[in-house]
């Protein structure tokens, strides 16, 4: 059996097309942009606030471990394999966006970027700060 055809727990992976894990493993995408990018992709099918708070934590990890980088060295995702993951997936308007940046950052600009992009889905996911349990860390 092959593990694309099962999910344990639920059906917000479930994709005809291009799973998130095949997207981060087919591209080499670091763990972190791989975590972010993963409670982007699900926060409407699945655990949703707490999923885009996820997302924006580990956002600001990236930051923090990139603030003296001047960019990155593993290979971009080409426009073409995004937007067919974004239709597979069913992810429109701004929430392709941070997903597009996150995956496709060259300068810690482009991470600062995507992590305002994160808050705003936050702010009009429950029409104002992010939930009880988030903290911001700078």
């Amino acid at each position: 059996m092959n593990a694309n055809t099962k999910q344990v727990g639920g059906e917000h992976y479930k994709t005809e097309g291009i799973a998130h894990w095949d997207l981060i493993t087919d591209n080499d995408v670091p763990y972190l942009v791989g975590c972010a990018t993963k409670y982007l992709t699900r926060f409407r099918k699945k655990n949703g606030l707490q999923d885009l708070e996820k997302a924006l934590h580990y956002t600001e990890k990236l930051i923090e471990v990139n603030a003296n980088v001047r960019g990155h060295s593993w290979e971009h995702v080409d426009k073409l394999t995004l937007d067919t993951f974004f239709a597979d997936n069913v992810i429109t308007g701004p929430e392709c966006e941070p997903i597009r940046l996150l995956l496709n950052w060259r300068t810690l600009n482009d991470l600062k970027v995507a992590k305002v992009w994160v808050e705003t889905l936050i702010a009009e996911y429950d029409g104002g700060a992010p939930g009880a349990g988030y903290v911001n860390q700078g």
